[in-house]
């Protein structure tokens, strides 16, 4: 089974920070996440979180220092997830793919229901960031 590289950006604003709720029509559907997608031959992580979460979100980044890496086998794939440090240089976040978006405090983070690898993160981020 092939490992797809996914990357995804944590973002912080204040003390709160930065999740989405995967739309129904994909996979884990409604479950939350840290927005990003794979990366697409020929692009670097960096390159490739910043196109999406422009397309997903509309919004222009600066990837920061890499804060996580996680493999998750799921029944169908395995995935590899780099999490960045992310930083919004323009525009407000807007749910063009994910079902809903919000801004929220480490506590209320960890009891989202959240993906994958991202429930692991979602925890360092409480206790680390």
């Amino acid at each position: 089974m092939n490992e797809i590289l996914v990357v995804a950006g944590i973002m912080q604003k204040d003390s709160m920070i930065f999740a989405a709720q995967r739309n129904e029509r994909k996979h884990q559907a409604l479950k939350w996440e840290f927005p990003g997608g794979k990366v697409e031959e020929g692009e670097s992580p960096e390159e490739a979180l910043e196109r999406e979460l422009f397309e997903e979100l509309g919004i222009f980044t600066k990837t920061g220092a890499l804060f996580s890496e996680k493999t998750h086998a799921y029944p169908e794939k395995t995935v590899r997830v780099l999490f960045y440090l992310t930083e919004i240089t323009a525009g407000e976040p807007r749910a063009l793919e994910a079902h809903r978006i919000g801004w929220f405090s480490k506590a209320e983070l960890v009891t989202l229901d959240f993906s994958g690898a991202d429930g692991i993160v979602a925890r360092e981020i409480r206790d680390l960031l």
